[in-house]
């Protein structure tokens, strides 16, 4: 491809490393420190938990500029369309927005790097130096393509790891080819891993680490995307359907009518979603990924064992599963994971939009001094389709969201409840609500809020007014609303209790009334 001028790859500098180490030891320490911390401390510790992936956690992947990704999410999609494009200067400028996306995680990288046009981008992530070939064409790339490139990486220095990017995937014969050669130089990815890269499902700093260890212990290149994800899956040995001893007196204040039983207990402490797939049928976010729990069954089965999940799930209209994990969206749907969007950053929830849509609201915007607030995306039938709304709201302070109609959003968090419109105007309501979090529509003037250690809220807006529906004897901080499809105050509460021995544990809480 053509080439431009001759940019130099940028080594770190030893203040850079000196803070990097700085960094580095701060992390061990505050990890220790949250190690040795019983989980009843925790209990007022629902804004740690919010900001994190689960106690405790690295700041791995941080998007370093998330205006400028989401930015090249939107280019990314007119690339696609071939909008302003011919396929040959959408090859062109692809290589440019490749190592921007990079740059945007905080990665050195740099598009046409050789003055002849041999290096379509290079990039160096923890010390290690990539060259990488760019295909973006209509047929799959062949094994001519991959042994161009191996080429290249043999008149680099030793430790120089090839990538090859095909759109399109690989042929047969690439693949059978590269098993069968000698030593492996190059790794091969594809259209799912790159937008998995763009849209924060699976950050650069997270994938290419991957990708690596797959090379190198078990000679596999081409992997796909869920494959390299899968793991163990949540541990799920001490399930308990029913309730425990611990929750014998589960309702602390309620009428009469109202009626409330545990559906799952002693759940691992950690990431907590729940959502309705169908009657008496439950999708549970768990540490280690989404777990369908059959309550009339009495089942339990890992859908996805995927780490980095949080949050609930959404039902789309298809009967796919959307799911939020790190700054991105996956769709999960007849076993197969599809990347569905992202590159939003801050606490993230998946909102059912009243236009037949997904939506994710996301709680922080962007890292400008203009961007500050919160954010709703849109998200359309592939990645690049996304729009983004900002939304009047303190930054890193919203916490779930609602839509009551196609243009009224409800937002509630440690800042208070607003109403936004998608005309821009937003109202701040007169509730007082501590730490909500769980947040599900009831019609298009209601919604439940479940808030502080544990009570339910139904708020309607529209009268601005409010009241209590039930308190638990639950531990607070972290819990999550799902309504019933039936008709009428219902639905499933995920928070967490302490054990006698101590111990921290999720569960689940039907109620109706």
């Amino acid at each position: 491809m053509a080439g431009s001028e001759h940019l130099p790859l940028r080594l770190p500098t030893r203040r850079a490393l000196d803070e990097e180490g700085r960094l580095v030891e701060e992390v061990v320490r505050k990890r220790e420190h949250a190690l040795a911390t019983p989980r009843s401390a925790w209990r007022s510790g629902a804004r740690e938990l919010l900001d994190h992936d689960g106690p405790p956690c690295d700041p791995v992947g941080v998007i370093a500029e998330p205006d400028r990704l989401r930015t090249l999410v939107h280019e990314y999609g007119k690339l696609r369309r071939l909008e302003g494009h011919t396929p040959q200067s959408r090859g062109q400028r692809f290589n440019g927005l490749i190592a921007e996306v990079f740059q945007s995680w905080g990665i050195d990288a740099h598009a046409d790097f050789d003055a002849r046009g041999n290096i379509d981008v290079a990039f160096s992530l923890d010390g290690t130096r990539y060259i990488l070939e760019a295909k973006w064409e209509a047929e799959p790339a062949d094994t001519g393509t991959i042994a161009k490139l191996q080429k290249r990486v043999r008149q680099r220095l030793g430790g120089t790891i090839g990538v090859v990017l095909a759109m399109s995937g690989f042929s047969p014969d690439a693949h059978h080819d590269l098993r069968d050669g000698e030593r492996l130089e190059v790794l091969l990815i594809e259209r799912e891993h790159f937008e998995a890269i763009l849209t924060g499902l699976v950050p650069p700093q997270e994938l290419v680490p991957l990708l690596l260890d797959r090379a190198s212990f078990r000679g596999e290149v081409g992997v796909p995307l869920v494959a390299l994800l899968t793991q163990d899956g949540p541990d799920l040995s001490g399930l308990r359907f029913g309730s425990p001893p611990e929750l014998d007196n589960l309702v602390a204040r309620a009428p009469s009518s109202f009626k409330a039983s545990v559906a799952v207990s002693n759940l691992p402490f950690g990431q907590s979603g729940v959502a309705e797939k169908a009657a008496d049928v439950l999708v549970l976010t768990l540490t280690g990924g989404l777990v369908e729990v059959n309550l009339r069954e009495q089942s339990a089965t890992t859908i996805l064992p995927i780490d980095g999940c949080s949050r609930n799930v959404l039902l789309g209209a298809d009967g796919s599963l959307y799911f939020v994990r790190k700054s991105g969206v996956g769709q999960l749907s007849g076993g197969e994971l599809r990347v569905a969007g992202g590159a939003l950053t801050g606490n993230l929830a998946l909102v059912a939009g009243q236009d037949g849509a997904v939506y994710a609201f996301a709680n922080s915007r962007g890292d400008g001094p203009d961007s500050r607030g919160a954010l709703i995306a849109r998200l359309g039938t592939q990645v690049g389709d996304e729009v983004f709304y900002p939304i009047d709201y303190p930054s890193a302070c919203g916490m779930n969201a609602s839509w009551l109609s196609t243009k009224e959003l409800l937002v509630v968090g440690s800042a208070g409840v607003v109403v936004w419109e998608t005309d821009g105007a937003a109202e701040r309501l007169p509730y007082d609500l501590t730490n909500p979090m769980g947040l599900a529509r009831l019609d298009g003037q209601r919604a439940l809020a479940a808030e502080g250690e544990v009570s339910l809220v139904e708020l309607n807006p529209a009268a601005k007014a409010s009241r209590e529906v039930a308190r638990f004897n639950l531990q607070g901080s972290v819990s999550e609303l799902a309504a019933t499809a039936s008709a009428g105050l219902g639905g499933y509460l995920f928070s967490h209790y302490t054990k006698s021995t101590g111990e921290t544990k999720g569960v689940v809480v039907g109620f109706s009334h």
